[in-house]
């Protein structure tokens, strides 16, 4: 994800700002790290039935959560306009490369991957900023400032959720191995061009009958390419159930965990109840994170390209 972001700011050529936007994603990060945190008065106050003591509690709650909401506002906009500005930077720059080519380069190869760079690989890079860092961010975020709070309110319960992470982080690794996902990308780059051809042949192909029955070369790219598809998503079926297995894992453990300190009272009821729901939404963004591989992925090749 690093290197990708790098790459990015080079490619763009200082047209884009990352620094502010990656400020403002770091701050909404920690602002729902505040809103958790904020979260165990509440509850506390909740189940001793202090009425008092709750209304200043949930005013700290609401306040960590509408600073997280302006700060997610603030973020989506300026991620959205660096996506705009991205797009124009590299659509000019293909084509200032483009036009000094010479003429004999573009063959049909060549054409689908002009294509594709215009296309499918600007549509990946846009998504970058203005969706996947975004949300990247918040999850980790938020996953992170849920481990440190239960593990300083109840270190047995936070090491329970936190104890499957290093599987985890495993398994999201080998969600990332680009063997197969650069075959299938060839495959399709091969498949762009070959469409591209076989509209250009139309004229020689139907005065020939030679596509009456399908054309061969195009019928044999469109095979390969369902292969190269199926081995993609093959490759990564083990390493998504492995994952997911894990981070649910993690949950249960640490409710179990807390179950028993509940029943054996060495621990507040109040603490278990906020700390309970907090390993349920611990699970929820490290598990949604499985979901956004392919696209860092898909903007690394793109920039590659």
């Amino acid at each position: 994800m690093t290197r990708t972001l790098v790459n990015l700011v080079h490619v763009a050529r200082g047209s884009v700002r990352l620094l502010p936007f990656l400020v403002l994603v770091t701050a909404f990060a920690l602002a729902q790290g505040l809103a958790f945190l904020a979260l165990i008065p509440v509850v506390d106050a909740v189940v001793r039935g202090d009425v008092h003591a709750a209304w200043p509690a949930a005013g700290a709650l609401a306040a960590a959560a509408a600073g997280g909401a302006l700060l997610y506002f603030l973020q989506a906009r300026t991620g959205y306009g660096i996506s705009l500005g991205l797009m124009h930077s590299l659509q000019h720059r293909i084509g200032d490369h483009a036009s000094v080519l010479p003429l004999g380069w573009f063959d049909s190869a060549a054409t689908g991957r002009v294509s594709a760079a215009t296309s499918t690989s600007i549509h990946a890079l846009s998504h970058l900023p203005s969706l996947v860092l975004p949300q990247i961010a918040s999850m980790t975020g938020s996953a992170a400032a849920i481990a440190v709070v239960a593990l300083w309110q109840e270190p047995r319960m936070g090491l329970a959720m936190i104890i499957t992470l290093p599987g985890c982080v495993w398994a999201l690794r080998r969600l990332a191995v680009v063997g197969e996902h650069r075959h299938h990308e060839e495959s399709t780059r091969r498949l762009a061009s070959r469409v591209l051809e076989f509209s250009r042949l139309q004229p020689v192909l139907r005065a020939t009958g030679a596509c009456r029955d399908g054309w061969g070369p195009l019928e044999s790219d469109l095979e390969e390419d369902r292969r190269a598809a199926g081995r993609a998503m093959g490759a990564k079926g083990p390493a998504g159930i492995a994952f997911h297995t894990l981070v649910e894992a993690g949950m249960v453990l640490a409710v179990a965990v807390g179950a028993s300190l509940l029943l054996g009272a060495r621990v507040d009821p109040a603490v278990f109840v906020a700390l309970s729901l907090m390993a349920v939404r611990f699970a929820d963004p490290v598990g949604m994170l499985a979901f956004y591989v392919d696209p860092v992925h898909e903007a690394g090749a793109a920039l590659e390209s």
